[in-house]
């Protein structure tokens, strides 16, 4: 898989991006909500922080031409060759399709300003 970003603007060191995992099944409980904050991944010193996320961060950070910190500049940037398979699943989530949804964004809770939203579905088998 290949991810193409375009920044249209200089990006400030206060992006953060807020992650739902939830099961397309509406009944069933949100699996994750958490906000991060961007130039620390980027940065790669929190990773270790985010959770059962950690794995999946890593690879997706070691294998990019993005910047390894904040302010973002105006340009374009990839994440080339991403292979997911090889990552481990935790237990507690059961099989299913789910939404997974990041909202990048700087400002705080009461007044955000949205930079990219990104919407996918998965399916774990």
């Amino acid at each position: 898989m290949d991810l193409f970003i375009r920044v249209g603007r200089l990006l400030p060191s206060s992006v953060k991006v807020q992650v739902i995992v939830s099961p397309v099944d509406s009944r069933l409980p949100k699996i994750l909500q958490t906000d991060l904050n961007l130039c620390e991944l980027l940065g790669k010193s929190r990773v270790r922080n985010a959770g059962f996320l950690s794995p999946w961060l890593r690879k997706i950070l070691h294998k990019n031409v993005f910047p390894q910190g904040c302010p973002i500049r105006e340009g374009n940037y990839s994440w080339r060759n991403l292979n997911l398979d090889d990552l481990t699943i935790p237990s507690f989530i059961p099989n299913s399709k789910y939404d997974v949804n990041a909202l990048a964004y700087f400002g705080d809770k009461s007044f955000q300003t949205p930079v990219c939203n990104l919407s996918l579905q998965v399916k774990i088998e």
